[in-house]
């Protein structure tokens, strides 16, 4: 039996995000409205590059970008991001 369902769509890598951001600009936003801590990270370098055999090609680098880090009120060891980035 394959691991795999007949009959069902898979799912192929397609792309390869990498972000770097520096400790150093963490920006504490303070509690939003469920009462997680908001953080803004500044993203400093990155790429977005295709994997072998996918079309379109890309090979983009990173203009400019930010990511919002939300830890859980409850915990606080688990956090949601939400980046935002422009890449040319």
């Amino acid at each position: 039996m394959s691991s795999q369902p007949e009959g069902f769509p898979s799912l192929k890598p397609a792309f390869v995000q990498t972000l770097h951001i520096s400790y150093d600009d963490i920006c504490p936003l303070g509690k939003v409205y469920n009462g997680s801590e908001c953080n803004y990270i500044a993203l400093k370098s990155g790429s977005i590059v295709s994997v072998d055999g996918f079309e379109p090609k890309l090979d983009l680098k990173l203009i400019s970008g930010g990511d919002y880090m939300y830890f859980d009120p409850s915990e606080e060891k688990k956090a949601r991001i939400n980046a935002k980035a422009v890449f040319k």
